[in-house]
């Protein structure tokens, strides 16, 4: 990840743990976030995945309704296109 930082040149970013838990070393800016979010949406499965506001996993044969939290999901676009 800090390889991949450097190459779309981020400086300020620094990455110590795959899940982003804290950590002293663990840093990067909001503007940094963004360049990071922008490259990841042209990731057709990343989008995806952000994109989809409910999905259903089966868990040991136990159906389980996971729902993304993101309130903007759905309503940003119809704000920029209305």
């Amino acid at each position: 990840m800090n390889e991949k930082a450097l190459s779309l040149g981020l400086s300020t970013t620094h990455f110590v743990t795959p899940h982003g838990l804290d950590d002293d070393e663990h840093y990067t800016t909001a503007y940094e976030l963004a360049l990071i979010t922008d490259y990841a949406l042209n990731n057709e499965t990343f989008t995806s995945i952000v994109g989809t506001k409910n999905y259903t996993i089966t868990i040991n044969g136990n159906p389980k309704l996971i729902s993304n939290t993101n309130e903007l999901l759905g309503v940003l676009n119809r704000c920029l296109w209305s």
